[in-house]
């Protein structure tokens, strides 16, 4: 699939997620594993906006990928505890990542070694975020000002493969690497000595 390709694919499955009332973090990529967004995928641009703008015809899609949901959460969460990271990632992530956010996770810097968390800006790495919801038990995460806290395994796994698809892509970063020092800055109106040894990822 070409990088084209998957960012038309990837901003379509978030638009049929809106369009159709799924406004969990998640959705995404659990819609794009459905077989009937799959085909909806497959069709062009002016139906698929016909499909999403025509009530009647979004009811019944959206009656009938609540069961296709149900099924395909069950699957992403069997082969979380199946395949490691880098698998997971590009079977569920990889298909609903979108270029931008491909490009804002290439210019964010690694966590360092005294980083233990990572805080994800849910506005600015949303599947990523929703990545990491899925990947990392409850008791292992929790939400702040907007950021989606979790241990930095994962979030370091996202970073090596956004790196890896960028040299398989041949693409180059947009901009300027954002500042490795900005990630020891925690969000407006939060105590840094409340939340040590966290790595900020504010999307630049």
């Amino acid at each position: 699939m070409t990088p084209a390709t998957r960012d038309r694919q990837a901003r379509a499955v978030a638009a049929i997620a809106r369009a159709c009332g799924f406004a969990q973090p998640v959705a995404p990529l659990i819609l794009r594993r459905v077989p009937d967004v799959d085909k909806l995928l497959r069709s062009d641009d002016a139906t698929l906006r016909r499909v999403l703008g025509d009530p009647g015809l979004r009811a019944p899609l959206r009656a009938g990928l609540v069961g296709g949901f149900r099924h395909a959460w069950k699957q992403a969460t069997l082969e979380r505890m199946r395949l490691d990271h880098q698998a997971w990632l590009r079977a569920w992530w990889l298909p609903v990542v979108t270029s931008a956010e491909l490009d804002r996770l290439r210019r964010t810097p690694a966590p360092r070694a005294d980083h233990r968390r990572v805080g994800v800006l849910r506005a600015a790495y949303p599947v990523t975020a929703g990545a990491i919801e899925i990947q990392v038990d409850t008791g292992h995460r929790s939400e702040l000002a907007g950021y989606l806290l979790a241990e930095r395994r994962t979030a370091v796994a996202v970073l090596d493969l956004a790196a890896e698809v960028a040299r398989e892509d041949d693409l180059e970063p947009s901009g300027p690497p954002f500042g490795s020092d900005t990630l020891d800055d925690p969000p407006h109106g939060v105590d840094h000595r409340e939340y040590p040894h966290v790595a900020w990822w504010h999307g630049g």
